[in-house]
């Protein structure tokens, strides 16, 4: 004998989901007022980040990597970074070098890169899967044990300015 599934007085899940327009394939992005949305304001903050200057609004990055140049993002800019010869990613500008581990961690390195790039290239965009972004802590492979991930885009901005 089957048993009746309790109903919750809300909906199933898979209801409010439609009703949200989730699922569907639907840009629900709509709904949302982005100018309203803002971590940290110029004002509040002015030495901690740069300022970017079309909106005056302090940038801040994501922990996880988008492939893309940490240290170029927290200037404003984005700049791709490029596989080179020690199997390290490295920003084509500044030479920050970011080790890939596991597709979880994208650990970032403790020295700037001599930008000498592999024949064939391949960007970090192309397999960038939003790892997490981590400091370096020990001197050799994995580079990072115990594994630590940044929790704030300050705290990168803060490891980065150290690297030499």
């Amino acid at each position: 004998m089957k048993q009746k599934k309790k109903e919750n007085t809300e909906g199933s899940l898979s209801d409010r989901m439609n009703s949200a327009g989730i699922g569907r394939g639907e840009n629900t992005s709509k709904k949302i007022n982005w100018s309203k949305i803002t971590k940290v304001s110029s004002k509040d903050k002015t030495d901690d980040f740069p300022v970017n200057d079309k909106n005056n609004k302090q940038i801040e990055i994501s922990n996880n990597w988008n492939g893309y140049c940490p240290e170029s993002l927290l200037k404003g800019k984005k700049i791709r970074m490029r596989l080179n010869h020690w199997d390290f990613y490295e920003s084509e500008e500044t030479g920050l070098q970011i080790c890939v581990l596991d597709g979880f961690f994208a650990v970032i390195l403790n020295f700037r890169g001599e930008r000498k790039f592999r024949s064939t290239i391949s960007y970090g965009q192309e397999i960038a899967k939003d790892q997490f972004l981590c400091p370096q802590n020990i001197d050799k492979f994995p580079f990072n044990d115990p594994s630590t991930i940044f929790n704030e885009s300050d705290e990168i901005k803060k490891y980065i300015e150290n690297i030499k």
